[in-house]
């Protein structure tokens, strides 16, 4: 690989940190399995509390929001989040689900596009606005030291590519599956997730897919700095009693992109865009002005009615 793409690659991660039952089914049940990963060399040799603050606040809003019981919930978190890990935990829900279930999977880590963000950006942006990227992405799994490579740390298991991740998704035969994906570029997967990983999902199988941001924004941590805006703001919008899951989304887009927004201009994420990418000021701040998006062909979200 070129030593500029890892480094770009690189430093993106560094800067970016990033139900009832089914209708007609009485034995139907809604299952979460929460996943977090902050490695240690992403932050100066320290395991940030964010992805642990992250997946306890998804829990507890979709216990309260979406009525799934505590022991339909799985928590995988940092050092138990490698490939073999994510497997495993997969595969065990996979066995736990029938196909009157729901499931739900959120994902907290870095993530990115395999090719040069800066160069792609540009390229866009010249052509026809920050249009959407369709090109593969890849997800950061827990490792105490960085791996050399890219390269290398998709060919050991170290990472993982979006179109592997979704090949771990069509293992589970529920009638609903909705993938909430916090990271930076997260709808980068949509490709994988929600359309080209479906092809060997159950036929009968319903799917939504929730990004935090667009393919070629980075996703930001709220005020406090430990948690991610886009899951500290879509937690509070679930519990809060919105008619259904949609609308909750909805809600908290809005809401990030509008903090995202205060958050941003004068900041060091933007002067570390503009340094790292060589982009303009105007183009960094469009780049951190986070815009969460949902993939849901099937008006799932819209269906499904929050507690109150």
């Amino acid at each position: 690989m070129h030593p500029r793409l890892f480094s770009t690659i690189a430093a993106l991660i560094l800067i970016c940190f990033s139900v009832g039952p089914v209708n007609g089914a009485e034995t139907a049940r809604t299952h979460l399995l929460a996943i977090g990963i902050c490695p240690p060399w992403g932050t100066g040799g320290v395991v940030s509390p964010a992805c642990a603050n992250n997946v306890k606040a998804m829990a507890a809003a979709a216990q309260t929001g979406l009525g799934i019981d505590k022991g339909n919930t799985t928590q995988l978190l940092n050092e138990d989040a490698t490939y073999g890990g994510l497997d495993r935990a997969f595969s065990r829900l996979a066995a736990s689900v029938n196909k009157n279930d729901r499931v739900i999977v959120y994902l907290n880590m870095h993530g990115g596009a395999l090719h040069e963000l800066a160069d792609l950006r540009d390229d866009a942006a010249s052509r026809r606005g920050f249009a959407p990227f369709h090109e593969p992405g890849l997800l950061v799994l827990w490792t105490v030291e960085q791996p050399f490579t890219v390269l290398s740390a998709l060919a050991q298991k170290q990472w993982i590519e979006g179109s592997d991740m979704a090949r771990m998704l069509d293992r589970i035969p529920s009638q609903e599956l909705i993938v909430i994906l916090d990271s930076c570029g997260a709808a980068i997967e949509f490709d994988a997730f929600a359309r080209a990983g479906a092809v060997n999902a159950p036929k009968h199988q319903r799917r939504a897919v929730i990004a935090s941001a667009k393919s070629w924004q980075l996703a930001n941590f709220g005020k406090s700095g430990n948690t991610a805006l886009f899951t500290q703001i879509f937690a509070s919008t679930l519990a809060d009693g919105h008619a259904t899951m949609r609308r909750a989304f909805d809600v908290a887009a809005d809401r990030t992109n509008l903090e995202a927004r205060e958050l941003c201009p004068g900041s060091a994420t933007v002067k570390s865009i503009e340094r790292q990418f060589r982009a303009s000021p105007q183009k960094a701040l469009e780049i951190c002005s986070q815009m969460p998006v949902a993939d849901d062909p099937d008006k799932l979200l819209a269906d499904i009615e929050l507690n109150h």
